[in-house]
């Protein structure tokens, strides 16, 4: 078996992979998220402002809720 320098989350209810030691900024701009947006991390929101200090580990769940516009 081989160490892998990668962990496996999810993203939206996909499978998406990450390397270790990647902060939630970091995956939001691997998945190419496009602001404005909400984030639930493991179902709880989660600050914008946490989101570079917030480190993933093997099994989180992202869901990214982007901003609906209308009149």
């Amino acid at each position: 078996m081989s160490t892998s320098n990668h962990i496996e989350i999810e993203i939206n209810t996909r499978p998406f992979q990450v390397a270790k030691d990647s902060t939630v900024e970091q995956a939001l701009t691997e998945f190419n998220a496009k602001p404005p947006y909400a984030v639930l991390l493991n179902e709880q929101f989660l600050s914008n402002s946490l989101y570079p200090r917030t480190y993933l580990v093997e099994g989180d769940t992202l869901e990214v809720i982007s901003a609906i516009q209308g009149g």
